[in-house]
């Protein structure tokens, strides 16, 4: 075995060294570069000449320095240190220490450049990350030391602590919860189950508008964090917007004997809530 194919520089060990089966390991060897090898086959009678040398590259060395970053509720950044002679890297992310249990689109990925982004990942999850490097023969290095990596806990679920139904709104008063340790950008709420709307805002009341006087609305509301990540919805609160009736119509008054009868047709419109005196 040598660096060269003119054999100058035999590897120590590897140098006339006597084998008796068909296979042998070689060892001890230099990341990404490229041995020589030929055999002869010996007998009682004497030593064959050589065998047409084959060559070989040895793969790159383990890639150093992996590292995480822009960490979020969802996503991380991995980075590391380039190798000398790798073409590219093959990347995995594991939900376990071990290495087993991959990330979907995260087992062997591919990646050109010392760095890629790992998506579409549950808040508050710790996943395991390692990187190899591949040099153009195809040779892969070693796994690189397994990088634990949390990722950021979504926003504890708001609290409605009173809604105020006025004509055709309702105004959320709430108390927000934790933000998992990432900054909160918006509120959006949800009428009955339906989708979520966002409030364009990240302070108490949101006013929700546009409702229809004498239906009974329940609410819910969550907050966005920076990353774009949804939190814990908050329980779901009932009120109904209203406002003042019109005027009775059609008064008549008819006297009697120290009294007066006043008749009249109720409001065609209560407001949304039942008329419980005059």
């Amino acid at each position: 075995v040598a660096t060269t194919n003119t054999f100058a520089s035999i590897g120590s060990g590897y140098s006339n060294k006597a084998v008796a089966a068909l296979t042998d390991s070689v060892t001890g060897l230099s990341a990404n570069t490229t041995y020589f090898v030929r055999v002869r086959a010996q007998t009682s009678g004497g030593t064959s000449s050589n065998s047409p040398p084959a060559s070989q590259l040895t793969p790159p060395a383990a890639p150093p320095g992996l590292a995480a970053s822009t960490v979020t509720a969802t996503n991380f950044n991995l980075s590391w240190r380039a190798v000398a002679g790798a073409s590219t890297y093959r990347l995995d992310v594991s939900t376990d220490s071990g290495c087993s249990t991959f990330v979907s689109g995260y087992s062997n990925l591919t990646v050109a450049t010392t760095n890629s982004a790992v998506t579409g990942l549950t808040n508050s999850t710790t996943y395991y990350s390692r990187v190899r490097a591949v040099n153009s023969a195809g040779a892969t290095s070693d796994n690189s030391s397994t990088l634990s990596t949390a990722t950021a806990a979504a926003a504890s679920a708001p609290t409605i602590s009173g809604i105020t139904p006025t004509s055709g709104q309702l105004s959320v008063a709430f108390t927000a919860g934790s933000s998992g340790g990432l900054d909160i950008t918006d509120y959006e709420y949800s009428l009955n189950g339906g989708a979520y709307t966002s409030a364009g805002q990240t302070t108490s009341p949101i006013v929700i508008t546009g409702l229809t006087n004498g239906t009974s609305y329940t609410v819910t509301i969550r907050a966005v964090n920076s990353d774009g990540s949804r939190g814990e919805a908050s329980a779901g609160v009932s009120s109904t917007p209203r406002t003042i009736p019109v005027a009775p119509t059609g008064l008549t008054v008819t006297p009697g004997n120290t009294q007066l009868t006043a008749s009249f047709t109720a409001p065609s419109d209560n407001g949304g809530s039942a008329i419980t005196n005059y």
